[in-house]
């Protein structure tokens, strides 16, 4: 008979004591779990015969996305717009001025799906493994550990000013939809475009005036080798080469005979060496705050010679060559010749 009450007294304190990490039947904490869950399930069309547009999260790419509803059945994880779908789901982004998602806090989200993923950790400036609830949460988080080092780690050195206006247009791969402006290398313009949340590049910006004061400027320091290709007014279809800043390399163009501007070469060679050599050959070597260590060379303007350094992986200038013959080739073994000026 005691034993029976014994374990009776047991059963009763199991059953009232709180449970940890459960959130209290009709709190704010659990409301938000429970309407997250629909956020897991599979959409589902229905069995009517309506072709109504909705909204659901797709949970594999962790983004809302639309299908088709019928008008009957069906299940919770169907929003009438995008917008309402991101609010119960997707990951939310920043609100602050920077909106770096590296500034944030790892946040598992109200879901309770169970996916690897990696948010940037600022103590040891390091990028960790987490577990994803599947929805919700916040842009510390990365569907790779690359994609996390490259957008936060410090340590692993900031790319050189151009080389940020370059880079091509990358909007992401999270749900968001956030206005910011990116550098268009072939038309040297500051254009707009939608941003995600997570991910992408360093080519964006968060007005055009950034954009303008930070690649235009750039341009400048090449001279007439950052001017845009310029084919003319002209009827002709000649081809000429311009050296294009962003791949610091001279390229093919078709020019139409009168005007146009002075970044415009008959020949590779010519745009080659009035280009590569103006502006590789007379700048400082440097070799980068980066660890990265390659073996490299460049000129050596007191000694006239091409000469071998480490460069540690990023940033420096453009005196830099991958081997001895490309950089006497660009600045010694060349002589002038006429450009299409």
């Amino acid at each position: 008979m005691e034993l029976k009450f014994l374990l009776l007294l047991l059963l009763f304190r199991w059953a009232v004591a709180p449970k940890p990490n459960v959130p209290k039947i009709g709190s704010d904490e659990d409301k938000s779990s429970k309407a997250a869950e629909i956020c897991l399930l599979q959409p589902r069309a229905g069995s009517g015969s309506k072709y109504i547009r909705r909204w659901y999260y797709n949970l594999t790419e962790t983004a809302c996305k639309q299908f088709v509803y019928t008008g009957y059945d069906g299940n919770g994880n169907r929003f009438r717009t995008r917008e309402a779908c991101e609010k119960v789901c997707a990951i939310q982004d920043v609100q602050q001025k920077d909106e770096s998602p590296c500034n944030l806090p790892v946040d598992h989200g109200p879901c309770r799906a169970s996916i690897k993923r990696w948010y940037y950790q600022q103590r040891n400036d390091i990028c960790v493994s987490f577990i994803y609830g599947g929805c919700g949460g916040n842009s510390n988080n990365f569907e790779k550990k690359a994609q996390c080092k490259f957008q936060c780690v410090k340590n692993k050195g900031q790319l050189a000013p151009f080389e940020a206006c370059a880079q091509p247009l990358a909007t992401g791969y999270c749900g968001g939809k956030i206005g910011r402006w990116y550098f268009d290398t072939k038309d040297r313009k500051c254009k707009y475009f939608y941003y995600t949340g997570c991910g992408g590049n360093s080519n964006r910006f968060l007005t055009k005036r950034d954009c303008e004061e930070k690649c235009f400027e750039e341009l400048k320091t090449f001279g007439i080798c950052g001017q845009p290709p310029d084919r003319g007014p002209c009827a002709l279809n000649i081809l000429r080469w311009y050296f294009n800043p962003a791949t610091r390399t001279c390229e093919i163009f078709r020019f139409s005979g009168c005007d146009g501007n002075s970044n415009n070469f008959v020949t590779r060679r010519q745009c080659e060496r009035r280009c590569l050599r103006d502006i590789s050959c007379n700048q400082k070597m440097e070799p980068g705050p980066c660890r990265n260590f390659s073996q490299k060379w460049y000129f050596n303007h007191d000694t006239k010679r091409c000469e071998r350094f480490t460069y540690g992986g990023c940033n420096g200038t453009m005196n830099r060559f991958k081997n001895e013959m490309a950089c006497e080739r660009t600045c010694i073994f060349t002589t002038d010749l006429p450009s299409a000026e």
